[in-house]
């Protein structure tokens, strides 16, 4: 059997709640799995949270000193302590989960002559402050990866834009969990819940919904709103619902697990995401949550955005609008809650299309052979 090292840089030492598809890439590899979590110089083994570079006084102050007299630094002895367990573990090849990962961690992999793998997510690909600090560690990466993932065709053509050799970059896209048993009949939902789920960052275009939301309730004062996620602009946010008057309507609920959010989702009688690009360049890359909903019978309400036009790929399964389009997003809502017939029918195209191209299973055994074609394609060269 081979063993495979999944990488990934947190500030927090532990793979987020939001962060389901890593944990699926994880639970799906036909290998044994080293998990490594933490950024350079703090990671850990997060199975016995084993420390990579000792946290005891003594060897601390060692490190300390040989970075004080200049003669190491945190990437060198975070790339020693890496290369270490590469070796003592027998790892066939890495997976590095963001782009900021793998660049951190390029020189273990070349030193140790384990390929690399990278997948991209999002930011890591986009943002315009993270592309410019990264841009010497970038071009390395691109160059000693064996292959990198692009989690949609935007994001594929752009990677390759900015330096990615083409021959290297695949286009596979995270998948739902699937339970084909989860859906409720669309008869039982709660008919005029809509639910919009996601960090509350710029990208995610929370204050549009709001805005398009207020001209729902002027049809349809009985409509309600949950959103699921927090981040930096949920003050903004609720700042916004009670600046429009729509606090009786819309509930802020903040991060909940997967299996609530889930539950809240099949639960609900439409799906709304208006990702729009951010001011710093931050894009989607294939969002999750818009698969879940799909897949849990749910129409959706989204933008020409990113990874969202690889999904939403016909009108039969959801209704795509401009980025920043109030109106046109209003319009959509509206659309389904006049002609319920037409939402139900939507669900149900977008399950089916769901089931056939975008499960969890299906995209991670197309990761598992990127990962297995990168071992044997190492091999065959060495």
């Amino acid at each position: 059997m081979h063993t495979i090292m999944v990488v990934v840089n947190a500030d927090g030492r532990s793979i987020a709640l939001t962060q389901t598809f890593i944990r699926s890439h994880i639970r799906d590899m036909k290998a044994k799995v080293i998990t490594v979590v933490g950024n350079p110089g703090l990671r850990k083994i997060e199975s016995n949270d084993k420390e990579l570079l000792s946290r005891s006084l003594i060897p601390r102050a060692g490190r300390w000193l040989q970075r004080k007299l200049k003669i190491s630094t945190v990437p060198i002895q975070d790339t020693r302590a890496l290369a270490k367990l590469i070796t003592s573990s027998s790892v066939d090849c890495v997976l590095a989960e963001y782009g900021m990962t793998g660049a951190s961690i390029v020189d273990a992999c070349e030193f140790t002559n384990v390929p690399l793998v990278v997948h991209f997510h999002g930011y890591d690909a986009y943002r315009k402050d993270i592309l410019a600090e990264h841009k010497n560690s970038y071009t390395k990466l691109f160059a000693k990866s064996e292959k990198i993932i692009a989690v949609s065709l935007h994001m594929k053509n752009h990677l390759i834009s900015i330096g990615a050799p083409e021959n290297k970059v695949i286009h596979n896209s995270c998948g739902a969990e699937i339970d084909i048993n989860s859906s409720i009949p669309f008869s039982e939902r709660m008919s005029k819940q809509f639910i919009a789920v996601g960090r509350l960052t710029p990208k995610k275009g929370q204050r549009y919904v709001l805005e398009a939301f207020r001209q729902v309730l002027d049809k349809h004062p009985d409509a309600t709103l949950l959103i699921v996620g927090d981040g930096d602009q949920r003050a903004q946010c609720e700042d916004l619902a009670k600046e429009l008057r729509l606090m009786s309507n819309v509930q802020f609920l903040g991060t909940m697990n997967h299996d609530e959010t889930l539950h809240l989702i099949a639960n609900s009688f439409c799906f709304v995401q208006h990702s729009i690009t951010a001011e710093n360049g931050d894009m989607e890359g294939t969002p999750v949550a818009v698969m879940e909903a799909m897949s849990l019978g749910l129409p959706v309400v989204a933008t020409r955005h990113g990874g969202i036009l690889d999904i939403i790929h016909s009108e039969e399964v959801g209704i795509l609008v401009a980025e920043k389009d109030v109106q046109g997003t209003a319009n959509a809502m509206l659309t389904l809650l006049d002609n319920t017939r037409k939402a139900e029918e939507m669900g149900k195209q977008a399950k089916i299309s769901t089931i056939v191209e975008w499960s969890a299973k299906i995209k991670n055994e197309r990761l598992w052979k990127q990962v297995l074609g990168a071992i044997n394609s190492k091999v065959n060269t060495a």
